[in-house]
């Protein structure tokens, strides 16, 4: 790899730590004025609709049925999971009243 990149990858590295981090204040935050599922309704849907964009970007074919029902499929099952991840995770902020507790258990 060379120097470039690798200087690339440990900035966007950087990028998402802190963005992640952002996040677990946020989640704690907002566990003081939403309940766990409501916080991550709101966090879903404005998640679902920002990716509508990506999706229609990168499956610019929308003949082949198979691959768009992959693309759904996988995609919902992912989405599934992180939510199942981000209950717990809100649930946690919540009981703890603590990003860094939260952050960690994570």
């Amino acid at each position: 790899m060379s120097k470039k990149n690798n200087l690339l990858a440990s900035c966007l590295l950087t990028v998402t730590a802190v963005i992640w981090g952002f996040a677990f204040v946020a989640q704690v935050l907002g566990s003081q004025y939403l309940a766990p599922f409501s916080f991550n309704g709101i966090r879903f849907f404005i998640g679902t609709f920002s990716l509508i964009p990506v999706i229609l970007i990168f499956e610019r074919d929308f003949s082949d049925k198979q691959r768009l029902k992959r693309t759904v499929l996988y995609g919902m099952l992912a989405g599934t999971a992180l939510c199942i991840a981000s209950a717990l995770q809100q649930f946690g902020a919540e009981i703890t009243k603590s990003a860094g507790v939260s952050g960690f258990i994570t």
